[in-house]
């Protein structure tokens, strides 16, 4: 199995003298699924958006082991997603491939066969032309899930 990302001696937080986490070492391999449990306030959102790249780690690194730039091998789906009135939610999937569009935003066909088998891959094909605003919590978060596929 391929590794996704390296973690090597990062601490996590907003502030050098109270980090949330220090000396997390990890590595996420391809091909499984890696959970992340702990109270609430901890910082487990903090931690996944410095692995994402969100927030800067206030120390140590996270290497790619795809290549290329991490944002192109990590997505961050966030517990409560924003929602954007009067997209649909094919609209709204299809703003997660916003870097691979041309210059007018518009995407070609093998985009919108990624699109379209991430509603698939999420089980909301059936909602694609609903306005993600009347969706429920779940459904949403679906389609936030698509967005990061």
């Amino acid at each position: 199995m391929n590794t996704v990302l390296d973690i090597l001696d990062v601490s996590v937080g907003y502030s050098r003298h109270s980090p949330l986490f220090e000396h997390i070492n990890a590595q996420l391999v391809s091909g499984t699924v890696t959970g992340l449990l702990g109270p609430n306030g901890i910082g487990k959102s903090s931690l996944l958006r410095t692995i994402a790249g969100l927030l800067p780690p206030l120390k140590g690194s996270i290497k790619s082991g795809m290549g290329g730039e991490k944002g192109h091998s990590c997505a961050f789906v966030p517990s409560q997603p924003l929602r954007a009135a009067h997209y649909s939610v094919r609209d709204t999937v299809s703003t997660g491939r916003y870097r691979y569009t041309n210059w007018l935003g518009i995407e070609d066909r093998e985009g919108k066969q990624i699109v379209e088998n991430a509603l698939e891959r999420t089980g909301i094909k059936h909602l694609a032309d609903r306005n993600s605003a009347s969706l429920s919590d779940g459904e949403f978060h679906r389609v936030a899930i698509a967005r990061a596929l």
